[in-house]
């Protein structure tokens, strides 16, 4: 009968070491499973490519047509400020190479922030491409883009410094700016040309948009 007791423990203490190491080993899957899931998950990130800015530039001086890169017929406008390469001059245009970000499953735009939030180029039909040649007339560009914002730049940063030192720009993304300037102007009250020229200039030279000068 003691025999028989003894047995039975050393069996149970069998059985439950067995189960401990296979505790472990589950729960140590578990966890590698895991630790999987989220490595996966950062490797899913998408990766937006900064287009690279070379050469001689021209900036719109306002919104603008463009034209078909044979300066034949409008196929779009552009917006205020946006910089263009360019390519050579043909009578009163000039042929420029337009670089910015283009968006998979969006073929009529070329946007001006790696977010995708600002169009810069829109079509009315056909499909944008990478490097994609247009035309402009000469009287709508200028090759000195400090020009175009020096006013907006000064009534930003008359408007928004009244109570506050005004904030950079680069300090926030488009989206971010949407929010921050709607409560700031509440404030601030520009009028509704200013409030037109403070909301291009911020959006112009926020975090990941287009402006070139700081």
């Amino acid at each position: 009968m003691r025999k028989l007791s003894v047995f039975t423990i050393l069996l149970a203490g069998l059985f439950f070491v067995g189960c401990q190491e296979s505790s472990t080993k589950s729960s140590s899957s578990s966890e590698s499973s895991c630790h999987t899931c989220f490595t996966l998950d950062e490797t899913q990130q998408v990766v937006v490519e900064k287009p690279k800015r070379e050469g001689v530039y021209h900036f719109a001086t306002e919104d603008t047509q463009v034209y078909s890169s044979d300066g034949s017929k409008v196929i779009g406008s552009v917006i205020k400020g946006y910089g263009f390469a360019e390519v050579k001059e043909q009578g009163d245009k000039v042929i420029l190479k337009a670089v910015g970000y283009i968006k998979d499953g969006d073929s009529l735009n070329i946007y001006a922030d790696e977010d995708f939030i600002l169009p810069a180029i829109t079509l009315k039909e056909g499909s944008v491409v990478k490097d994609m040649e247009v035309a402009i007339p000469k009287a709508k560009l200028t090759k000195t883009e400090s020009e175009i914002w020096s006013k907006s730049e000064f009534i930003y940063y008359d408007n928004c410094s009244m109570c506050h030192a005004a904030h950079s720009p680069k300090e926030h993304t488009i989206q971010e700016w949407e929010g921050v300037y709607g409560t700031m102007k509440a404030f601030a009250m520009p009028t509704e040309e200013d409030d037109k020229l403070i909301w291009e200039y911020l959006r112009s030279h926020s975090k990941g948009s287009f402006a070139l000068d700081e």
